[in-house]
């Protein structure tokens, strides 16, 4: 399966990160272009967010792995996807590293259309999914700081 994926080393405390990126009350500021984030099932073992993006379009997500402290993984219910994919898994990442904590952000992806599907995802949809990785670890990188200058 296709994937784009970035990495960034930032300084800060492993546990920090996972506080931040793990309460998915900030997901509407670590995700670019999203504008509401509403949770259900959240009583059950089933976690589904449902996103609203800045012009309205609404998909759901669940989280399909956990690994506490480490890492989560979200499937994107494609049928009601905006894009055009047959499956969009996000993977968010935090790793001890000597300097600090490495966070990476992948993005696994399968495009719908056949051989059309291909071409576009050559000249725009793994563009745009790097651009999307790079954004998020930016977003993430602000919270921590923000929340490192607010902890002082």
């Amino acid at each position: 399966m296709p994937y784009v994926k970035a990495s960034r080393l930032i300084k800060a405390n492993r546990l920090l990160i996972w506080k931040l990126v793990s309460n998915f009350e900030h997901y509407d500021t670590i995700h670019p272009e999203t504008k509401q984030v509403t949770y259900t099932n959240i009583s059950t073992d089933k976690v589904i967010l449902e996103v609203t993006d800045l012009s309205n379009r609404r998909w759901k997500e669940e989280i399909i792995d956990w690994k506490e402290q480490h890492q989560y993984t979200l499937a994107v219910d494609v049928k009601s996807y905006p894009y055009p994919l047959n499956k969009h898994l996000t993977t968010i990442e935090i790793n001890d590293n000597e300097q600090g904590s490495m966070l990476t952000v992948r993005i696994d992806y399968l495009v719908k259309y056949g051989s059309f599907g291909k071409l576009l995802d050559k000249i725009s949809i793994k563009h745009a999914l790097g651009k999307l990785t790079g954004q998020m670890l930016d977003n993430i990188e602000r919270l921590v700081s923000a929340e490192t200058l607010q902890n002082l």
